[in-house]
């Protein structure tokens, strides 16, 4: 059952777009209301649940080893970004060094 009403006290779950289908039948066959929100997120999609609903959400999920992840910001990994600074470091210091040696060289055959 689709519904856009009450949804005051509601949570968000992104659900993987190949388990879409499977995840909208279980949640009819369980009478649970739900709202989806048509913009697609890469591969999920933005299904909205009332609170009371959330066990029963949490059932279907397991049961049919659904792929889902709660609404949230993304936050870089700071692992990844120390390793595109030592990126960046390592490209600076070997232009530095190429400056540096072609300096070198056009001095010796100028003298």
């Amino acid at each position: 059952m689709k519904t856009e009403d009450n949804i005051e006290n509601h949570y968000k779950l992104m659900i993987s777009f190949k388990d879409k289908i499977l995840f909208e039948s279980e949640l009819d066959k369980k009478e649970i209301n739900y709202y989806v929100e048509n913009d697609y997120f890469g591969d999920k999609v933005r299904f909205v649940f009332l609170d009371s609903d959330h066990k029963k959400v949490d059932n279907i999920i397991i049961n049919n080893e659904i792929v889902a992840t709660v609404e949230s910001n993304l936050v870089s990994d700071f692992n990844d970004q120390s390793k595109m600074v030592k990126l960046y470091l390592i490209i600076a210091f070997v232009f530095i060094a190429i400056i540096f040696l072609l300096a070198l060289f056009f001095n010796f055959i100028m003298t």
